[in-house]
């Protein structure tokens, strides 16, 4: 079994990647030309147009699937595969986690 000492140096290494990934995935002149962008109406008219109900986007890549919804598949296995290490660590680093379903 892995140290926990380590296992907290990759739980760590693994969020810096993921929020790279994620957050980050546009160069940082990209980034810096959206955030120049960002007015207080723009933000208030995404955010009525956010995303706030559980499995939406799921059942909706579900339900229109066909022969070219390879994106579609792509982007939820990938997003599957990138959340299985905190699955994975979180009860193994934090207590509080342990027991959090059952």
């Amino acid at each position: 079994m892995i140290n926990k000492k380590y296992m907290r140096i990759l739980f760590v290494l693994y969020l810096l990647i993921l929020m790279k990934v994620i957050i980050f995935k546009y160069p940082l002149e990209r980034m810096l030309q959206i955030a120049a962008s960002w007015r207080k109406d723009v933000f208030w008219e995404g955010l009525s147009g956010a995303n706030f109900e559980l499995f939406r986007t799921i059942k909706l890549y579900i339900r229109h699937w066909d022969n070219k919804g390879i994106n579609s598949f792509g982007n939820l296995i990938g997003n599957i595969i990138a959340f299985i290490p905190l699955g994975y660590m979180l009860p193994r680093l934090y207590k509080i986690f342990e027991n959090l379903f059952i």
